[in-house]
């Protein structure tokens, strides 16, 4: 699949997400599907992670510095998503292996990694959410967080539900035990995707940070 189309196909999950899953169904997809689709994401999100991080601390007054630094950090981005979605699609294989599937790496890889970026969009909405956390207004961020939470949580579930479907027909998996236990497997790895999404970018947003507060020495 062209990059085009994997990016398409993240929106379509979202908007006709029966059609999408059939089709994909149908689609004998590839390792280098998944690759290009989380490379896409890791670049994109670690640019957005990099932006503010390069310019709050470029000590040097330098452009080229916050440049290189943002492009050193959307490369890494890319690379740690690519490793993350080869050792989880090596998870779910060895499950479906246990439970004599009949799928490959490959497809699994590019399923997995497609989906994937679906479950990004789906992440969306809390992006108004951690905006209102930058302005720090209690009211504000509870009112915004009423609307954002419960659509991002229904999308998340749906997008989850998408990958459980298409990875269980691609593996030929019945819906018995080992398909629970696949469907478990799938829950907790998206699940930790999601923790670790909100636990970088939240505190980037609102000032909140779990390290403790840089203490300076006492004047003589």
């Amino acid at each position: 699949m062209k990059a085009t189309e994997i990016i398409k196909t993240w929106f379509t999950l979202l908007t006709e997400p029966e059609k999408t899953v059939k089709k994909l169904q149908k689609k004998k997809l590839t390792t280098s599907d998944g690759l290009i689709s989380v490379a896409i994401l890791g670049m994109v999100g670690f640019l957005l992670l990099s932006i503010p991080i390069a310019t709050t601390t470029n000590t040097y007054g330098s452009p080229a510095y916050a440049v290189g630094s943002i492009i050193g950090t959307m490369i890494a981005g890319a690379a740690i998503s690519i490793i993350g979605l080869l050792i989880c699609a090596g998870i779910l294989r060895f499950i479906a292996n246990h439970y004599k599937g009949k799928g490959k790496f490959g497809e699994i890889v590019g399923a997995f990694g497609i989906i994937g970026g679906a479950m990004a969009i789906a992440q969306i909405p809390m992006v108004f959410f951690m905006l209102a956390g930058i302005l720090r207004n209690l009211v504000l961020m509870g009112i915004v967080g009423f609307i954002t939470i419960p659509i991002t949580s229904a999308l998340s579930t749906m997008v989850t539900g998408e990958l459980f479907e298409l990875i269980s027909a691609k593996e030929k998996l019945s819906v018995t035990i080992s398909a629970m236990v696949y469907g478990a497997t799938i829950g907790l790895i998206v699940g930790i995707f999601i923790l670790i999404t909100y636990a970088v970018f939240v505190p980037l947003t609102t000032g909140i940070t779990t390290m403790p507060a840089s203490s300076s020495l006492p004047a003589y």
